[in-house]
């Protein structure tokens, strides 16, 4: 995990508005002197500045020509910033985000600002000047193509629904879910999720920008008094990026490591202020509810900038010429569980849960990401109030501080540690000793070892495999296990034929698959494997992983995709746990039973050596012994020898 980051703050100025030049309103109240940098000039004194801002970056897009001599003097060429262009702003703020997303980080995009203030124009952008998300699209695909191989495969999918009221709406949809809209579900390991919302498979930038239409198309907008097609709802985009990586066991086998990451875009529905006296109608209801939605994200920002409001690092987006630096020392963090690491002082309670939309977007907010927010604001004084507000909104969200850390499998980041012990235990056992030494004794014991880590690694590998492949495929009637088609996703533009789409419903948010059968001008992605995104089955059969080669075709037929819920993945979890545990035991006990033996061998060892001298001394002995008792017998002399033969003539 990454040291924590706060929420990286940028402020874009906008150029005025038709309306407003009509009113002579030609003076604007924001100046940026240096990067980083925003003055916040008095309405009456145009040259004194009532309130200065230090952000991590600042976009002057006001205006390319400045004032003539003949203007009044609030502005001086020289002191004029360059312009920052739709292309400025997407590489400064949104371009390193898409590099930690490809890492394996969540990240998170913020547009705020009062209504009519550019924050869908840089969201998103006319065809002939397209914003953060077309960019983005762009890039994301041409650094997946770049990336994959043989052994990394890359799959993107992508959702679009807004928050109208406090209800929920699935724009890539043509139902409405309900009266109340589509439910939000918690779940805990997850997190927060939207019940049934569409989850679209694409290969390449066409598709994206195609879908993106489609649901732009279905955004609730209306006309008021500052802006004529204004935004009455919260609308969240989300790209899904999933990277399987295939590795071979040092065994014969492979073994496919999955990282998961997620790219949120929100653009918020602009703050209003209403007129006393007016009329409640329509329109007064909507700002009344986004006003509500805007002020509980305003008090969920308060209430962790006041428990995290240390600075720490923000330089996955660092600012182009160095600027003021916030004063203080960074803080220790105290790591939690990957989806709800924290610092140590925010134990309070955070009212998450009080709207839909920071509810939803609760890892974005102190959370599991790396967030950036973008302020867009008016020059005019007319919003002198609205602007102030707003400078103020997203200064108190700088001191928000988020622990981001990658998105791996943990099964596969498991097997992978295992597969490192075997390797450096198979190295250990290779080497050679004498018989009988104390190296040859340990070489024993080390390849005893590495059978029994090969062997853990199969049966794990046994064992996760089977509940998703072979006990789901026996039980076709559960309900952890279904292939319906009840929602019909809504048809991009660009599409000849209808696509056919199969619900994920058993993963907490509704996946769809699409059959892409039109040509697009991008490099296509390869087909993604039959697996759930969010609950990430080991691909294994056999114990290996059927890699499916990268077929860059753009016809691809649709397949029924079988995937394992939420509480199957939490079984396997638990199982796996229960495992490792199992097998510290025997090792253990493995490693008690190893000591015992040496023991005993090394005083057999002494037994026999001491046996053999009482052997050897005992032969010894009876060699004397034998000696001792054996008769001496005589040789006779001449002499002797005719005495005796006298004798016998005599006789």
């Amino acid at each position: 995990m990454d040291a924590p980051r706060a929420i990286t703050v940028a402020a874009r100025l906008r150029p005025f508005t038709p309306r407003e030049l009509e009113l002579q309103d030609e003076v604007s109240i924001i100046q940026m002197p240096k990067p980083g940098v925003v003055l916040l000039l008095c309405k009456r004194q145009p040259d004194v500045y009532a309130r200065q801002f230090i952000f991590d970056h600042t976009f002057w897009s006001f205006d390319k020509r400045t004032s003539s001599l003949d203007d009044p003097p609030t502005f001086i060429k020289s002191d004029l910033p360059p312009f920052a262009d739709q292309v400025t702003v997407y590489r400064t703020l949104a371009f390193p985000l898409l590099q930690r997303s490809l890492e394996g980080y969540n990240t998170c995009l913020f547009a705020y600002g009062v209504t009519s203030s550019g924050k869908t124009y840089s969201i998103t952008g006319p065809p002939e000047n397209p914003g953060i998300i077309p960019r983005l699209v762009d890039d994301l695909f041409r650094e997946v193509g770049a990336r994959q191989s043989a052994e990394v495969d890359y799959s993107v999918e992508l959702s679009y629904f807004e928050i109208y009221s406090e209800r929920i709406r699935d724009l890539l949809s043509s139902e409405k879910g309900g009266p109340n809209g589509l439910l939000v579900r918690e779940h805990p390991v997850t997190g927060p999720y939207v019940e049934g919302l569409s989850r679209i498979g694409v290969r390449s930038s066409t598709d994206v920008l195609g879908w993106l239409r489609t649901g732009s198309r279905q955004r609730t907008v209306a006309c008021t008094e500052f802006n004529e097609a204004s935004s009455r709802s919260h609308t969240i985009f989300t790209l899904y990026l999933t990277r399987r990586t295939v590795a071979n066991y040092p065994f014969g086998g492979m073994i496919e490591s999955v990282y998961t990451s997620r790219i949120n875009i929100v653009d918020l529905a602009g703050s209003e202020r209403q007129e006393p006296g007016k009329n409640f109608d329509d329109r007064l209801a909507e700002s009344c509810q986004i006003n509500k939605s805007l002020f509980t994200l305003g008090k969920v920002i308060s209430q962790l900038s006041q428990k995290g409001n240390h600075p720490v690092r923000s330089d996955f987006c660092p600012a182009s010429e160095p600027r003021p630096k916030r004063n203080g020392s960074p803080i220790a963090v105290e790591f939690a569980t990957p989806s709800r690491a924290a610092t140590p002082r925010r134990q309070g309670y955070v009212s998450y849960r009080d709207s839909v939309l920071t509810w939803l977007l609760k890892d974005s907010l102190g959370g599991n990401s790396m967030t950036a927010m973008l302020a867009t604001i008016s020059p005019s004084s007319l919003h002198f109030d609205q602007t102030l507000a707003t400078l103020n909104y997203v200064k108190k969200a700088q001191s928000i501080v988020n622990s981001a850390m990658i998105n791996e499998d943990p099964r596969g980041r498991v097997i992978r540690q295992l597969m490192t012990e075997v390797a450096r235990l198979r190295a250990a056992a290779a080497t050679k000793a004498e018989p009988g030494s104390p190296q040859a004794f340990e070489l024993a014991r080390l390849r005893e070892l590495l059978v029994l880590r090969e062997r853990e690694v199969i049966e794990l590998s046994r064992a996760l495999k089977e509940p998703t492949y072979q006990q789901f495929s026996k039980e076709t009637g559960s309900t952890s296990l279904s292939r319906s088609d009840d929602r019909k996703p809504t048809v991009p533009p660009h599409s000849d034929v209808p696509h056919h789409c199969v619900n994920r419903s058993t993963s907490p948010i509704r996946n769809t698959i699409m059959d892409l059968s039109h040509s697009t001008v991008s490099t296509p992605l390869a087909r993604p494997r039959s697996l759930c995104a969010d609950a990430e089955p080991l691909c294994m059969l056999n114990n290996s992983v059927q890699v499916q080669p990268n077929v860059r075709a753009t016809h691809t037929q649709t397949t029924d995709v079988w995937i394992c819920s939420a509480d199957d993945y939490q079984e396997l979890v638990t199982k796996t746990a229960q495992l490792r545990s199992r097998l510290d035991d025997v090792v253990e006990d493995k490693r008690k039973l190893k000591r015992c033996l040496d023991e005993a061998q090394f005083r057999n060892q002494m037994y026999e050596k001491i046996i053999s001298k009482i052997v050897h001394s005992l032969t010894d002995r009876t060699i004397r012994m034998e000696v001792l008792s054996k008769p001496v017998v005589l040789s006779p002399g001449p002499n002797s020898t005719k005495t005796n033969e006298a004798e016998i003539k005599k006789d």
